[in-house]
């Protein structure tokens, strides 16, 4: 009996031994996985690793440089009322906002310019200018008496106000 008793002992070692094992082996991609994931957040915690930048990526910078456009100068202060004025004196018949641009784009102060900003900067000004009539048809005209008169005064610089 003693030896069936360290034969059913010897059995039980190895079978043991064999299940321990085959559980080792199945526990060590999930250990592996925890260990990183707790390193990870240690690393965040104590701020070690950086998180992506959130947004947009920045622009690449071209190798070769450019050399940027030059901006107009601003132009003189009533030019353009004088340039609307110039262009209704000049036409046969009444004009259209378009008109106006495109008469007040040919100018060589106007040249250039992006023609939208420059249409909604006449529709502000044609209601500005004394002496413009405005059609039914949304057509615009000079006065008679508006057209002989002298262009638009210009105002005193600031420079001159010191001065005098």
């Amino acid at each position: 009996m003693a030896n069936l008793r360290v034969s059913a002992d010897s059995l039980i070692a190895e079978a043991t031994e064999a299940v321990k094992a085959e559980l080792l082996s199945q526990l060590a991609p999930i250990t592996k996985k925890i260990s990183e994931a707790v390193a990870e957040l240690e690393q965040a915690l104590s701020g070690a690793k950086k998180s992506k930048r959130k947004g947009r990526p920045k622009k690449a910078v071209a190798s070769t440089a450019v050399p940027k456009r030059r901006r107009k100068k601003r132009t003189p202060r009533g030019a353009l009322k004088s340039a609307v004025k110039d262009a209704l004196t000049e036409s046969k018949t009444a004009l259209g906002l378009a008109g106006i641009r495109n008469a007040v784009l040919k100018t060589s102060t106007f040249k250039g310019r992006d023609p939208k900003t420059i249409y909604t900067q006449i529709a502000q000004a044609v209601k500005k200018i004394p002496g413009v009539k405005k059609s039914a048809a949304k057509k615009y005209t000079l006065k008679a008496a508006a057209a002989a008169k002298a262009p638009v005064k210009k105002r005193a610089s600031k420079k001159a106000k010191k001065k005098g």
